[in-house]
């Protein structure tokens, strides 16, 4: 029987806070995505998060426990990442940022790693999980659109991927994006931005919540046409 192939991720410091706070059968999704993707953060970000354990509740502490055992899913900052990072600093793709400065560093350093690993041969592509709009609309975004290492996902879209994927139940995933929508980790700039700055961040987080269940009703009518598909 052929080996199931993983999907390469790559996941920044308020992901894996996310992440934290989600359980699907008793498990931790910050445990999960290790079963199901090949998953991976950079020595930047796992700094970050180590940063903030010391406020964070039990769930963050649990998953940096996790991260501490997995040194080999640590990549650490090689002169290859860095040499990536000056390159792309030279050609404006972190722009008023300074290649000394901490602002955006976990970013930064994850996107220059999924070059390097995909360059290199590791990776053949990767997706990079990361819940921060402005990274995401600004210099994550505009470095995979020239170089195509991958994809970019939030946690609402690795979750739908879950549910797709996996025997994760139609009312578990409902109730996940729920829980997510209530956090306040989760951005909702986007629906801010792009329909009415002045609508308050409560109403921002309604339309939100519509589009991914919607997302997922569309998923779930989809897997329910199929033989075995059926998610309850």
């Amino acid at each position: 029987m052929a080996e199931k192939i993983k999907i390469n991720l790559l996941i920044d410091a308020n992901s894996f806070s996310l992440l934290s706070t989600l359980e699907f059968r008793r498990k931790k999704l910050s445990k999960l995505v290790f079963d199901y993707f090949n998953a991976h953060t950079c020595q930047t970000v796992f700094e970050e998060f180590s940063n903030r354990i010391s406020n964070a509740g039990q769930d963050n502490r649990i998953t940096y426990r996790l991260l501490n055992k997995k040194k080999e899913n640590i990549f650490p900052i090689s002169n290859f990442t860095k040499t990536i990072e000056k390159q792309l600093k030279a050609s404006g793709y972190f722009e008023n940022i300074s290649s000394k400065g901490k602002k955006d560093k976990g970013e930064r350093h994850l996107v220059c790693s999924a070059i390097e690993h995909v360059f290199r041969g590791k990776f053949s592509q990767c997706v990079i999980l990361s819940d921060d709009f402005k990274a995401t609309e600004g210099l994550l975004g505009s470095v995979n659109q020239d170089f195509l290492f991958g994809s970019i996902w939030s946690v609402f879209d690795l979750v739908m991927f879950l549910f797709f994927k996996s025997r994760i139940t139609y009312d578990d995933t409902r109730y996940a994006i729920r829980e997510l929508i209530s956090s306040p980790a989760v951005s909702v700039k986007k629906y801010r931005k792009y329909n009415n700055r002045s609508d308050t961040v409560e109403k921002a987080r309604q339309r939100l919540l519509s589009d991914q269940l919607k997302r997922l009703c569309n998923v779930n009518r989809l897997l329910n046409s199929l033989p075995g598909g059926n998610r309850g």
